[in-house]
């Protein structure tokens, strides 16, 4: 089962194609992101702006541009 993609905000159709390729790595078992503390939230970075973000352990994942990420990881 792929994971859920949530776009929050209007993203560029390559940023939403190159978040979609990254999420079916992930769902195929490829190590492509990383844990953040303190809560050990999911993140895939896609470049320069543009953040994956799980804060249930990949089921659903949100896009975010780098600075609603940062307030979003740190709650």
């Amino acid at each position: 089962m792929l994971p859920k993609l949530q776009i929050t905000r209007p993203a560029p159709l390559c940023v939403c194609k190159r978040a979609a390729a990254e999420l079916k790595q992930y769902a195929t078992g490829w190590k492509n992101y990383s844990r953040i503390r303190p809560h050990y939230y999911l993140v895939i970075r896609l470049g320069y702006r543009w953040r994956l973000l799980s804060k249930d352990g990949g089921k659903v994942w949100s896009l975010l541009t780098h600075e609603k990420y940062n307030v979003e990881s740190k709650e």
